[in-house]
């Protein structure tokens, strides 16, 4: 090959230079190229063991060499890795990568056009009402928005909607693990231009939230997503029947500020703390700490274990005192143990705690320079024996009229706890009550006066209504345990694959209660077993149900219970086809 010289090359540029500093990424450019060639030259059949090409970039002559091994190395690797991925049985999901993950693909919020100066009303769909102050929005640098601004609302009322919408329902408090009753959820966003909008310090949105679930045991929580945890705001204003609920702006503000400074909420709310004290505290308590310790049965010497005694003054020993009137037996642990040891005078000797707590010893000979160490077990002989049976049976008597005495003082203390929850319960009853009765004797007209354009607005079941001063999420909740039958550790399979998921949801079709387990708290999962269950996980966006009669026809394997899933696809995932697949 006849050699070709370039003269008068131009110089390349600073720009040229820059663009192509990246020098591993042009020999990779290059290599796959000539990888290529190779590949498509194998093809055609040509017989060669080794190719070479080479190129000159930026006057730097680079050359790659491709081999047959190379084209077929990359077939033989995917090919492995299929393989690999097919025997794999376990499917995880280490760590939700979001503190809320929804379920549902498609959102499923409302949304409500305001003027931000004048503020207005809301319906709902729900029949809900939201209440938006004039002149209430700023921007992120607490500027006061004028013109056109968007509220995006939503409610979720039933397990499929809250389950849809991937929102946590797990209270814990005081080392007490709890999840949400809700009576109502609702969450809402201020949006102008694309960009989440403030509410003002001093301004309030009232929701007037139309309810199915009665009973005024429901607090309301926020939830602080950077906290991640929810956070108790105390109780909401609780209407129940059908009443007329448009009202005037002045009607309402009445009802709102006579709620809001009633002593009577106050008052419910302290019961309430002190009620959650007394059951931390019960929890808490280790009825085990004053009980006294059980006294040791003296043992009887065997005949087939070499003994020996102690000769010493126990006024020089008094750490051996507790020993007087026993034999040492010699433990087997001891291979060094001779005869030598019983005819030798020690001059010191030491006794502690040997390998089994309360029954042997580590017994330290010294005479000289020797020291030697024994396992010893304290046994008796004779009368001593008869002796050391009467001093134990006086100390367990003693033991035993001591634990007695005990076990009645903390039953004394429990009933104490209880009656005193229970009147501070019958206290809150009454209180409730009154308050009640308090918000039924106001007049209709002063607190739902009827609008004059004859718009009203009728509720079904409850209405509860409470102010909010930020964006978020806001959920009517009651606190429950959970469930404390049946343990056990649960293995969660789909066909033959082991799913582990972040989080397991636990649903008790019965009472219409959903609670979360962690993937480490399903070793001790805990169900009623009288009541109708099924089992939702979630992994790496794929959604897994156990249903109500897979879950009572699960194999129980001793302490552990093997419950199977199937998949449920993805056009299953709304909250409306959530309710239907699950039966709910």
């Amino acid at each position: 090959m006849k050699t070709k010289f370039t003269v008068g090359r131009p110089k390349v540029s600073d720009e040229e230079i820059e663009k192509r500093k990246n020098f591993d990424d042009l020999v990779k450019k290059f290599k796959d190229q000539s990888l290529a060639d190779a590949k498509a030259k194998q093809r055609s059949g040509i017989n060669m063991k080794k190719l070479m090409y080479s190129t000159i970039i930026l006057g730097v002559s680079v050359v790659c060499y491709i081999t047959l091994n190379q084209i077929l190395s990359k077939k033989s690797t995917s090919k492995n890795t299929a393989t690999t991925n097919q025997i794999s049985n376990k499917f995880i999901e280490s760590k939700p990568t979001k503190f809320i993950q929804p379920i549902e693909k498609k959102s499923n919020y409302s949304t409500y056009k305001i003027n931000a100066q004048k503020g207005g009303e809301i319906k709902h769909h729900t029949k809900s009402v939201i209440k938006i102050p004039a002149k209430a929005f700023t921007d992120e640098q607490g500027i006061e928005l004028t013109g056109e601004v968007e509220i995006v609302y939503r409610e979720m009322h039933t397990i499929p909607e809250i389950l849809a919408s991937g929102i946590p329902m797990r209270y814990d408090s005081a080392g007490v693990k709890q999840s949400f009753e809700s009576a109502g959820m609702i969450e809402i966003k201020g949006i102008q231009n694309g960009k989440e909008i403030k509410l003002k310090q001093n301004k309030k949105i009232e929701i007037n939230m139309a309810s199915q679930k009665k009973g005024d045991r429901f607090n309301l929580y926020y939830l602080d997503t950077i906290a991640k945890q929810w956070q108790c705001l105390g109780k909401e204003k609780l209407i129940e029947g059908n009443q007329k609920l448009n009202q005037t702006k002045d009607n309402l503000q009445q009802a709102t500020s006579a709620i809001k400074n009633d002593i009577v909420n106050q008052q419910l709310k302290t019961i309430d703390l002190k009620i959650a004290e007394l059951q931390t505290k019960e929890n808490n308590h280790n009825a085990d700490i004053d009980l006294p310790k059980k006294p040791t049965a003296p043992v009887s010497a065997s005949k087939q274990r070499k003994q020996f005694a102690l000769d010493v003054d126990y006024n020089e020993f008094p750490e051996l005192k507790s020993f007087e009137g026993c034999v040492f037996e010699v433990g087997e642990e001891n291979k060094h143990y001779t005869s030598e040891f019983n005819n030798l005078k020690w001059n010191d000797i030491s006794i502690a705690q040997g390998t089994k707590a309360g029954q042997n010893y580590l017994l330290i000979l010294t005479a000289g320079y020797r020291k030697e160490k024994l396992i010893v077990y304290p046994v008796f002989i004779g009368k001593n024996l008869e002796q050391a049976q009467q001093l134990y049976q006086k100390k367990l008597d003693s033991y035993n009229t001591i634990l007695v005495q005990k076990k009645e003082e903390e039953q004394k203390r429990k009933d104490v706890i209880e009656r005193e929850i229970k009147k501070m319960e019958e206290e809150r009853f009454a209180l409730a009550k009154k308050l009640r009765a308090e918000e039924n004797s106001r007049s209709l007209n002063n607190l739902y006066a009827e609008m004059n354009d004859g718009k009203n607005y009728l509720s079904e079941g409850v209405r509860r209504i409470f102010e909010i001063n930020k964006f978020g999420i806001y959920n009517s909740d009651c606190a429950k345990p959970f469930p404390m039958h049946t343990t056990t550790e649960g293995v969660f399979m789909q066909q033959n694959i082991e799913l582990i998921p972040a989080s397991v949801f636990l649903i008790n079709h019965s009472d219409n209660m959903m609670w979360t387990y962690t993937t480490k708290e399903t070793e001790h999962l805990k169900y009623d077993p009288k009541k109708k269950n099924s089992l939702i996980a979630f992994i790496q966006n794929k959604l897994f149900w156990c249903d109500t009669i897979a879950f009572t026809q699960s194999s129980k394997k001793k302490e552990k219970t093997i419950f199977y899933f199937k998949e449920i696809k993805e056009e299953g995932r709304s909250a409306e086809d959530l309710k239907k697949v699950l039966n709910l």
